[in-house]
């Protein structure tokens, strides 16, 4: 007959990024994962996007960073700039190199 091991108690790992975020979205009440809605980006004002026609949302620093990455991407060398510009404005240390 063969031997029992004894069964050992694991520790259960906590990722705290993420209790982080759900309190942080509890607190806000906005979705976690940081996406807008659209009822969310309608309610946003102007003075939040990086270019006219309401593209590129800049109203927090995740959204500034996620905006230069795509223009960066898919943008023309005016709308680059223009971007850049909205984005140093309001985070002055994001992008800088």
């Amino acid at each position: 007959m063969a031997a029992k091991r004894p069964i050992r108690a694991t520790r259960r790992t906590t990722d705290n990024t993420s209790n982080f975020a759900r309190a942080k979205a509890i607190a806000t009440g906005r979705k976690e994962g940081g996406r807008l809605t659209a009822s969310e980006r309608h309610e946003l004002p102007e003075k939040d996007f990086a270019l006219p026609g309401r593209r590129y949302p800049v109203e927090n620093a995740s959204h500034a960073r996620n905006a230069l990455a795509r223009i960066s991407a898919n943008g023309t060398s005016e709308e680059k700039a223009e971007v850049r510009k909205a984005v140093h404005r309001k985070y002055p240390g994001i992008g800088e190199s």
